[in-house]
């Protein structure tokens, strides 16, 4: 077999400066106009500081001729970089759409944390801000056991530290600047067996609004209590409280202890249907626990 050794391949024609350089070992030079384009490594790489679409006007492509930084172009313009950090940005007023089968759930954005699972991880957030502040507000997805996790909402004022606002815990409570100012749940049970739940509140109980309610399909089976209810440890005053049993037993509202309220359907209905129940407390708890 024959061989031809040679350190240059040029077009024969024209100004001659363009073709394959093979001057250096184990190494294969692309050159244009006399300089170099692209470059084939031992390894097998190719090495280019762009990749341009072929047909049309050949301004869209991949930009990699900044150090540690991919950038993606479309009409000479970049529209999204990733740099050596990993961090991905896009260009201003660009928008993202995630799209999916509807049948399947629909698009997805996951956000997750890959340590090892416990509480209090943050797992993923979004920022909002601007040129001079990245986070002027914030919804932040934090664990609060391996296996359960609530969302945090924070907002800065002017002049000021970003801060919590709000947080949905995860069982659903609701919370308003650090504290638990809100619950609604609601569920179906037997009225004729007692059934109750505590929520916690602080030793000085501030004014809080309870409203809970059990109903069945008849329209005579309905009872209810709502009113305003505080005090200090056990000790409980209300105001404005009215109440109506049709047949499906009746509320008590108690401080059995110094940091809770509870909310007991007394089980007293005279008959045993399962029926609809929902109870709501509002106002001050002042607590930062369920």
């Amino acid at each position: 077999m024959s061989t031809i050794k040679t350190d240059n391949i040029v077009n024969r024609t024209g100004d001659q400066d363009s073709g394959l350089d093979l001057g250096t070992n184990d190494i294969v030079k692309v050159k244009i106009a006399g300089a170099e384009k692209a470059r084939v490594h031992s390894d097998g790489s190719l090495r280019v500081d762009a990749i341009n679409n072929q047909s049309g006007d050949n301004d869209s492509g991949i930009d990699l001729s900044t150090n540690d930084v991919v950038a993606v172009k479309t009409a000479n313009t970049e529209r999204l970089r990733v740099d050596a950090s990993g961090d991905v940005t896009m260009s201003t007023d660009s928008s993202l759409t995630i799209q999916g089968t509807h049948n399947e759930g629909g698009g997805l954005l996951d956000l997750k944390g890959t340590d090892t699972p416990a509480a209090n991880k943050n797992l993923g957030g979004l920022n909002f801000g601007n040129s001079s502040d990245r986070s002027l507000a914030m919804i932040r997805g934090v664990s609060s056991s391996s296996d359960a996790a609530n969302m945090r909402f924070y907002t800065e004022a002017s002049g000021a530290s970003i801060e919590e606002r709000m947080r949905i815990a995860e069982g659903g409570g609701l919370l308003l600047n650090a504290n638990y100012n809100f619950h609604a749940i609601g569920g179906a049970a037997d009225p004729s067996s007692a059934f109750q739940f505590d929520f916690s509140k602080n030793s000085y109980a501030h004014p809080m609004k309870i409203s809970c309610a059990i109903s069945h399909w008849n329209s005579g089976y309905m009872s209810y209590t709502e009113g305003w209810y505080w005090g200090f440890n056990t000790s409980i005053s209300s105001g404005n409280v009215t109440s109506y049993n049709g047949g499906n037993g009746s509320w008590t509202i108690s401080f059995p202890s110094n940091y809770v309220v509870r909310v007991r359907m007394n089980g007293d209905a005279s008959y045993n249907h399962s029926s609809g129940w929902y109870i709501k407390i509002e106002g001050c708890l002042q607590t930062s626990s369920t």
